[in-house]
């Protein structure tokens, strides 16, 4: 090779160098029998090996015989007399001193990528590394990720089946149950009219009792198959105009005779010319007698009970306030859970069910509504539900049942 072949060469080289170790990839210039002509600096920092440990070295023989893979030496092998390249060969080793790693290799004729005659320069091999072991990772992470959630969506399937299995169940149960409770009620109400003839007193007792207890296992029944449909999205609306004082007013008046058994004073306040709304008046009407009832039943003796109504933003707010037990604070936050009840509810009342406030939620929020309140215990609760003016659609299903029952006898 004369001089100035020499001088140009030198000169390529050093360009090629200076290229390679501006680059953040480890590379490896190999020449034609695999032997390590020069590593950039890169290579050096990412494998924590020196020069001396590199150079003059053929590749399968670098570190621990990590590159000694026969796939990857005949690579390379044909790199040059085919003068083919390979792209994206993927190495997954423990390194010395850098641990387990994912690299990603790639390989080409140097001289074809630089644009060199051939006459001039011996064909060289550039080997280039890329640490992919962050993106494998993820790649891992994500494809868990991916399997848990349809894992956690196929769960959630079976779980909705078996909810809807569990309703059709209630409901069916629930069904079958309302025929003999409804005979039970229908005998024990005539015995206590005298139909059957005059009964001792120990007779009427034992009769009432039957017939209390009946009534509360009637509104079981009933509420067990208000949630059915709720949780089967099945509860009908169907929206007219309607006046919600009067509604409210209604409510009141036809639990006058319980009222009065504890000798609790009521207030109604009611402005004139309240606006109707489109809502569905038979869910309203629930909605109070719920929150009513509950209100009546939770205060004791001589306690108050204030009802108010208001136009507000074209809508109506109803806000039904009493002087009872009230609502524990820690258990403020459950209050319109499905089952749930207040410790103090429940000693005050044993046989309650659980289900109203939930129930009276879902008809509220299925005639657009809100419903909040605000309560301590032993200092009284206040419920308000606000209703809009319109945006009630119509919707096709089973009605609600009243879920109010006799509870004077």
């Amino acid at each position: 090779m004369s001089a100035v072949a020499r001088r140009l060469e030198k000169t390529a080289w050093i360009f090629v160098k200076s290229v390679i170790d501006t680059t953040p990839n480890p590379f490896l210039i190999l020449d034609p029998k695999l032997r390590v002509i020069m590593a950039n600096k890169y290579f050096y920092r990412f494998f924590r090996v020196a020069p001396k440990q590199t150079e003059k070295k053929p590749v399968y023989d670098l570190g621990r015989g990590q590159w000694d893979i026969p796939k990857l030496k005949k690579l390379l092998e044909e790199i040059l007399p085919q003068k083919t390249y390979f792209k994206n060969f993927e190495v997954e080793y423990n390194f010395p001193r850098i641990g387990n790693k994912t690299i990603l290799l790639n390989a080409r004729q140097i001289y074809e990528q630089a644009g060199l005659p051939r006459l001039i320069f011996t064909p060289m091999i550039l080997l280039v590394m890329e640490d992919i072991t962050a993106l494998k990772e993820s790649q891992k992470k994500a494809v868990t990720a991916d399997r848990i959630i349809k894992e956690s969506r196929a769960a959630l399937e079976q779980q909705k089946e078996i909810d809807k299995l569990k309703s059709e169940f209630v409901s069916l149960a629930s069904h079958q149950l309302r025929t003999p409770l409804t005979s039970i009620k229908w005998y024990a109400d005539m015995l206590l009219q005298k139909r059957a003839g005059e009964l001792a007193p120990k007779q009427k007792r034992y009769v009432r009792e039957i017939y209390q207890g009946n009534e509360r296992m009637i509104n079981l029944v009933r509420n067990l198959l208000n949630v059915s449909r709720i949780e089967a999205g099945i509860l009908a609306v169907r929206p007219r105009p309607a006046d919600v004082g009067a509604l409210l007013k209604e409510v009141t008046e036809e639990q006058v005779p319980f009222v009065r058994k504890k000798k609790h004073e009521v207030v109604v306040e009611i402005p004139a010319g309240l606006p109707k709304i489109s809502t569905d008046p038979e869910l309203v009407r629930m909605i109070f007698r719920n929150l009513f009832g509950n209100a009546v039943e939770y205060t004791p003796s001589r306690g108050k009970i204030t009802c108010t109504a208001e136009k507000k933003d074209g809508g109506i707010v109803v806000g039904i306030k009493d002087t009872g037990i009230g609502i524990p604070a820690r258990q403020q936050n459950r209050v319109f859970q499905k089952l749930f009840r207040g410790d103090n509810a429940t000693r005050e009342r044993p046989q309650g069910t659980g289900l109203e406030l939930f129930i009276t939620k879902a008809m509220v929020e299925a005639l657009a509504g809100k419903i909040w309140f605000r309560s301590k215990e032993g200092g009284g609760t206040t419920f308000w539900v606000a209703l809009p003016p319109k945006g009630v659609k119509m919707r096709p299903g089973q009605k609600i049942i009243d879920n109010h029952y006799d509870q004077t006898k």
